[in-house]
């Protein structure tokens, strides 16, 4: 499959991802492509500039008539969205996310799905420090990973059709794993660096600008510092017993480095250092 012609996809929520989404699967000319999203100006100006080919705030007809519903949501906002509409989708459509979490939207949906409906967890490995339609990109995901967690209620079918769409938009690898997987390795890769690097900022009050005796370091550690804190707050929260897993480790480790510099132990000190080199040439 090259193109998605014979498919009419909807689009919920044009905020960075749902945008970048959405101009990405316009290049690979859909039947139709519809979103919702609650801000009139942002429809109207993705409709201006050809992203979709239409938009609505709320509409069911649309819902029934796609083929693959893509819904990009904060976690909560999009369990509430697929329960609330189970009954206007099409038999047999793909429904599918974008959030940075899973195991609470498999338990919400999961316990309420019909059985005739194809639900796919997704999250691309994508993202800016910057939020909303304005910086959406079509070549956001080019190269990037994106996780694929299947549920009791979705067919081989459904799955590799969509693992086929997500390779069309750019991304380079595909991991399949359980909702509860997922967000452990989240934990870990996103949600950690995350809290380092706002911790990093705010650790020090030192009375000099910043940005005049920062330098790439520092700038790179705390690149995602610059962050959503609606999203992140709830993020963090919703997934705290694995966020706080992973801290906990971290933390473990800050103390034994600090004790190796407080008793001058360069041995132990340079085997961590190296360590921690050997492991960060591998990507």
């Amino acid at each position: 499959m090259e193109d998605l012609s014979g498919f009419k996809i909807t689009v919920v929520g044009l905020g960075l991802i749902g945008g970048s989404m959405a101009k990405a699967l316009k290049k690979l000319n859909p039947d139709k492509l519809w979103a919702f999203d609650k801000d009139a100006s942002v429809l109207n100006n993705a409709k201006a500039n050809n992203t979709i080919d239409d938009g609505f705030k709320d509409n069911d007809e649309v819902l029934a008539a796609s083929d693959i519903v893509l819904i990009a949501l904060y976690p909560k906002d999009t369990a509430e969205f697929i329960i609330s509409k189970m009954n206007c989708f099409k038999q047999n459509a793909i429904i599918t996310d974008a959030c940075g979490l899973k195991q609470y939207i498999f338990e919400q949906v999961e316990k309420n799905i019909r059985k005739d409906i194809n639900f796919i967890g997704g999250h691309p490995m994508a993202g800016k420090e910057v939020s909303g339609f304005k910086n959406a990109d079509e070549n956001m995901f080019v190269n990037s990973s994106y996780f694929l967690i299947s549920s009791n209620n979705c067919t081989a079918e459904s799955l590799s059709l969509l693992e086929t769409i997500v390779y069309l938009i750019g991304c380079k690898n595909v991991i399949k794993v359980s909702a509860d997987e997922h967000d452990q390795i989240i934990a870990y890769t996103s949600h950690l660096p995350h809290i380092i690097a706002v911790s990093l900022i705010n650790c020090c009050n030192m009375d000099f600008q910043l940005n005049k005796i920062s330098g790439g370091s520092f700038r790179d550690a705390t690149r995602v510092a610059n962050i959503n804190s609606k999203l992140w707050g709830k993020l963090l929260i919703e997934n705290r017993r694995n966020s706080l897993t992973m801290l906990d480790k971290f933390i473990d480790n800050l103390n034994t480095m600090k004790e190796y510099i407080s008793n001058q132990d360069l041995v132990s000190l340079n085997s961590e250092l190296d360590k921690a080199a050997s492991k960060r040439k591998e990507f």
